[in-house]
């Protein structure tokens, strides 16, 4: 069931898109905690990443979660090793530097990233 979600998630963005041309465009969306979660439980190979510091990520985090601190000099670096066709899932403590993450991802040239609305305090 929640494969069938994902998948009419995925489907209906790029229904949306138009041409074949637009249908490649990177998917970069906010999705809410329920969607997220869902997202990340039918995914076999994306990538979560968390773009708090390394501090705040001491009081916990989303469980497979790699730690990429968005304030950090090296970056765009870092996530330029990642593989840029596998979903990217980003959060932060409440949402605007992951919302900022997923902006440059999208400018770096991932496919698809998405977003966690409320950031781990949401999740908690």
């Amino acid at each position: 069931m929640k494969k069938i979600i994902y998948l009419c998630i995925v489907v209906f963005i790029t229904a949306c898109g138009g041409t074949s041309e637009e249908a490649i465009e990177t998917i970069a969306m906010d999705v809410d905690v329920l969607t997220f979660k869902s997202m990340i439980e039918v995914n076999d190979n994306e990538i979560i990443i968390d773009v708090r510091t390394p501090a705040e990520t001491e009081k916990g985090m989303i469980v497979g979660a790699i730690n990429i601190n968005i304030g950090s000099d090296t970056f765009k670096e870092e996530v330029g090793k990642l593989d840029k066709n596998q979903p990217i899932f980003v959060y932060c403590h409440a949402g605007g530097r992951s919302s900022k993450a997923m902006g440059i991802l999208k400018g770096m040239g991932f496919t698809e990233v998405y977003n966690l609305l409320g950031g781990y305090s949401g999740w908690e």
